[in-house]
């Protein structure tokens, strides 16, 4: 069920997004502008489907690529992102009862520098809307482009049956447009 995988990003766990946007106003950092982004996300154990009162701690592990990169230096990040949660696929859909544990995003740059940030995210699109559009944001902590807050939509998709059937075991992250350091 996309909409289950849906709040689970909604919830703020997923995924370093930390080279998608703009830094603080009268930074001297400059960046690139970047237009795709690509993220596939597993959860282990996998999160128990709807109805079922288990609740597992899951680490939540994201592994994507942003690119078409111009300025900065750089034409595109690799990014990994892990985190626990500790829930079932009915705290994501009701948005109750589901607790994260953060952890920090690494991101590797095309010209060998890395970059550490946090991030969150929020449900752009209404809770049960397909497709599932997130808004990710993340600060840069460390590293290439410190200081910089990267924000940008992405969609979500998971495969079918996901929360109904199976349990949330992997989705997929998707963006497109012009994601941008100032």
């Amino acid at each position: 069920m996309r909409k289950a995988a849906g709040l689970l990003f909604a919830m703020g766990l997923l995924i370093p997004a930390g080279v998608l946007a703009a830094a603080p106003a009268g930074s001297a950092v400059k960046g690139p502008t970047c237009n795709t982004f690509t993220a596939s996300v597993t959860v282990t154990p996998p999160l128990p489907k709807l109805g079922e009162n288990l609740s597992v701690i899951a680490t939540v592990r994201s592994i994507g690529k942003i690119g078409g990169c111009k300025g900065g230096g750089v034409s595109y990040a690799a990014f990994t992102d892990s985190y626990k949660y500790r829930g079932n696929c009915t705290t994501f859909v009701t948005g109750k009862g589901g607790v994260t544990t953060a952890g920090p995003s690494s991101l590797s740059w095309s010209n060998g520098k890395a970059s550490v940030a946090t991030t969150t995210a929020a449900l752009v699109s209404k809770v049960g809307a397909t497709p599932v559009i997130l808004k990710i944001t993340s600060k840069v902590t460390k590293g290439e482009f410190v200081g910089t807050t990267a924000s940008g939509n992405v969609k979500a998709t998971s495969p079918a049956g996901t929360c109904k059937t199976t349990g949330l075991a992997k989705a997929t992250l998707t963006g497109s447009g012009s994601f941008t350091f100032n």
